[in-house]
């Protein structure tokens, strides 16, 4: 039987017709079979093989509905594109499937606002830390339900720290983590979840993702700030809650609204590292005494 050729030319597919592709029980199949193959790429014959279809007209008339969207076809052999990747990895991390909670158990980190011992849960789609005396919420992200397989708290409350840094670095360049579209910022001195004097409002202009933080945790990614905590024996990088944290310890000062200069002072032992930034971000000034 001659191999599956419908949409090897695909440039564009509407969302529609891209999910409706996935609405059959053979073409998740033949999905899962090119991803569990030993080969990057596979023969006709053989992928027919790892999908058990047992009818072969069937097997290739899905199959062809697949490639150019899901499936890519390369000189008779068959490899899984970008798109087809992503589901795997939904079906994986259990977004579309699964639902799960998961009591609060204890992070290792301190209540800036009281000083009791901050606690983690999973609650519907989301992890959420939180002080269990004062009931300050410090963080409240989406987190894949497929991340808790497999990892006792410990490796939990680290990987969640890893996601959150993750999620956040893309959100501080610019990039949203929702859909790779642009985001920008605005400075607030209403700030949605915490009590400073002013705050940050991230808005992806395509598909609406919001976010809240603080200038301080905003730049905890500069090199500035990085090289000023690593001289004093703390990577950022591995401190996953305390590089959180430390944002609202700091001191947060707003020197002019307009324009806008805002001073951020981190201190470290008997050192101080000041940064002085303008309405874009930008650091304009910096001092470290």
């Amino acid at each position: 039987m001659a191999e599956a050729t419908e949409h090897d030319e695909n440039e564009h597919i509407s969302p529609e017709a891209a999910f409706s592709l996935l609405g059959n029980e053979t073409r998740i199949g033949i999905i899962r079979a090119l991803w569990q193959a030993d080969a990057h790429q596979v023969s006709f014959s053989k992928l027919r093989d790892h999908a058990d279809v047992a009818d072969s007209g069937q097997f290739n008339y899905h199959l062809g509905r697949l490639v150019g969207t899901f499936v890519k076809r390369k000189e008779g052999m068959y490899e899984l594109t970008y798109a087809g990747r992503r589901i795997i990895g939904a079906i994986l991390d259990g977004t579309y499937t699964k639902r799960t909670e998961i009591d609060p158990f204890g992070i290792g980190a301190s209540c800036f606002a009281c000083g009791s011992s901050l606690e983690a849960s999973y609650e519907g789609d989301r992890f959420v830390v939180r002080c269990q005396d004062c009931e300050e919420t410090f963080l409240r992200f989406a987190f894949p339900p497929g991340v808790l397989e497999g990892r006792d708290h410990d490796e939990l409350a680290e990987t969640a720290g890893y996601w959150m840094r993750a999620q956040l670095s893309f959100t501080v360049n610019g990039i949203c983590p929702n859909c790779a579209g642009v985001i920008s910022h605005s400075i607030t001195t209403e700030p949605e979840h915490h009590d400073h004097e002013v705050g940050l409002e991230y808005d992806c202009e395509r598909c609406k993702h919001h976010a809240t933080s603080t200038v301080a945790l905003h730049l905890s990614y500069h090199p500035a700030v990085i090289a000023f905590h690593d001289d004093h024996g703390i990577d950022l990088g591995e401190e996953l809650w305390d590089s959180y944290l430390w944002s609202d310890d700091e001191h947060t000062t707003v020197l002019s609204a307009d324009p806008w200069r805002i001073s951020l002072t981190i201190m470290l032992a008997d050192e101080a590292l000041e940064l002085v930034v303008d309405e874009d971000l930008n650091v304009v000034e910096r001092h470290r005494t």
